[in-house]
């Protein structure tokens, strides 16, 4: 699951320039989606 997120976090950060301006608050969500689930892995290991 975390390799998933980490490829649509880098899909929302590196798409295209034009779209920037649109994809800022779902970078957002992904950032801090991805944050979130860090820290569960994080605590199950």
């Amino acid at each position: 699951m975390i390799e998933t997120d980490l490829t649509l976090t880098g899909l929302a950060f590196f798409g295209k320039q034009e779209e920037t301006a649109l994809l800022l608050p779902w970078r957002v969500i992904f950032v801090v989606a991805l944050a979130s689930n860090i820290r569960q892995y994080l605590n199950k290991v």
